[in-house]
């Protein structure tokens, strides 16, 4: 049976009551998607291509030296699932209804995944939701792509399970020792490392907000109207910043009028943003698996005007996306499955004290999908929070369209459409800024 990576462990064992570490996707169409035909195309395209589809863990809670085994009941009856949404199944319904599936833990007697059609007058949706320690964002969206229609993605075998970090450790340790030339050029990295190291552990918690407290569990999902990228681009051409920049901005914008109407709004708050590790030419494989890095960007509330939130949101995404925070960070959670469950526990609240929100950033295909027959109209993805971390946005873009999602504790943004209300007028407010609204059609 092989060995699960440190990373992945770190994640399977950071699972608590309040955060499942589950990673949840909703795709929505405008028709009715029948189940059994996506239980044929789950067996057809999904459980043959990723090994852990098939695959449950066993746990060692001692050693931590969790492994993957065949599930020996494995049926897809037990992962596909089929649900009405309630009257009057709209859009509302199914915001409901998949908060619902969120705040739900998944069986750890079989593999940890699970799909739901779910089915409305006015709507229609497949839910996935896919245990962290199985694979990060990146992977997902390779999952979901191969569940396409119009996608047929060869899928590498899987690697040797050994650990990436350890390996790259171990090479650069080596050559070290073969050439001790050579540890001259290596040392600025090295101390750049450590002192991102030093940074990230001395970062202090961040500021007390409404958007942190005591966690319940219960969890409220929500995202927006598609919004054209069209618009976001010339917006950032105008005023300087890319794609995610504007979008950043506009959601730091949103948070700081949320803020406002539950308290003082202070000058930052910190967001900790994944980053994907795997190298351009180097595809997910048939594993899926963990391999992101995390930086904490502090996102300039305190900025009032659109213009100068977004010159200095930029600065500073810029300077974090410059440092190797995101590989030291990396190293960070897969120490996190190799220490003791104590020492495991105090280690992510102390991480997970220095932010106050989870952003992902997913581009997704350009080009419009089906699925099941049908037309795909959107998708949307969260990342779990971990921790005491209670919020998580995401920016989603597909088929020329972006999304934002917030998936949030109830106890803490118990009406995530007032979230979404303000990150559109802060939109709106750099559209204006910019003079392009209105210029760009829909």
């Amino acid at each position: 049976m092989p060995t699960m990576t440190a990373a992945d462990t770190a994640w399977f064992d950071m699972d608590r009551p309040t955060n499942p570490m589950v990673i949840t996707a909703v795709m929505w169409f405008d028709g009715p998607v029948a189940v059994d035909l996506v239980r044929g195309i789950v067996g057809e395209r999904l459980v043959p291509r990723f090994t852990r589809f098939r695959q449950r863990v066993v746990e060692h809670p001692l050693t931590r030296r969790h492994r993957w085994e065949e599930d020996p009941r494995f049926a897809l009856d037990r992962h596909v699932h089929h649900r009405h949404l309630p009257r009057p199944g709209d859009r509302a319904a199914l915001h409901a209804v998949v908060s619902e599936l969120m705040s739900e833990q998944l069986p750890r007697d079989r593999p940890l995944w699970q799909l739901w059609v779910l089915e409305g007058e006015d709507t229609s949706a497949v839910v996935t939701r896919l245990h962290h320690c199985l694979a990060d964002g990146q992977a997902l969206a390779y999952v979901l792509a191969a569940l396409t229609d119009d996608i047929d993605l060869a899928v590498p075998p899987a690697p040797d399970t050994t650990d990436h970090l350890v390996i790259d450790l171990a090479r650069r340790t080596l050559g070290l020792a073969r050439h001790p030339t050579t540890l001259v050029g290596a040392v600025p990295a090295l101390a750049r490392e450590g002192t991102s190291l030093a940074r990230l552990v001395l970062l202090p918690a961040d500021r007390r907000t409404s958007l942190r407290g005591r966690l319940t569990g219960g969890k409220r999902a929500a995202w927006s109207e598609p919004t054209p990228l069209a618009e976001v681009t010339a917006v950032g051409h105008v005023l300087g910043g890319t794609v995610n920049d504007v979008l950043m901005s506009a959601l730091t914008g949103g948070l700081a009028r949320y803020l406002s109407s539950r308290g003082p709004v202070p000058t930052e708050v910190r967001a900790m943003v994944p980053v994907d590790l795997r190298p351009a030419d180097d595809p997910v494989d048939a594993a899926l698996g963990n391999r992101f890095g995390m930086l904490v960007v502090g996102l300039p509330v305190g900025v009032a005007d659109p213009v100068a939130r977004l010159a200095e949101l930029t600065r500073r995404t810029a300077r974090a996306k410059a440092s190797p925070e995101g590989v030291v960070a990396s190293g960070v959670i897969a120490t996190l499955g190799r220490v003791p469950r104590p020492a495991e526990r105090a280690l992510v609240e102390l991480f997970t004290a220095k932010a106050s929100v989870l952003v992902t950033n997913v581009a997704g295909p350009r080009e419009p999908l089906t699925f099941a027959g049908r037309r795909l109209r959107g998708i949307v993805g969260w990342a779990p929070a971990s921790g005491s971390v209670g919020l998580t946005v995401s920016i989603f873009s597909y088929a020329g369209k972006v999304v934002l999602g917030v998936a949030a504790d109830a106890a803490l943004v118990p009406h995530p459409e007032a979230l979404l209300a303000a990150f559109d007028e802060e939109l709106a407010a750099l559209r204006a800024a910019a003079g392009t609204a209105g210029d760009v059609s829909a």
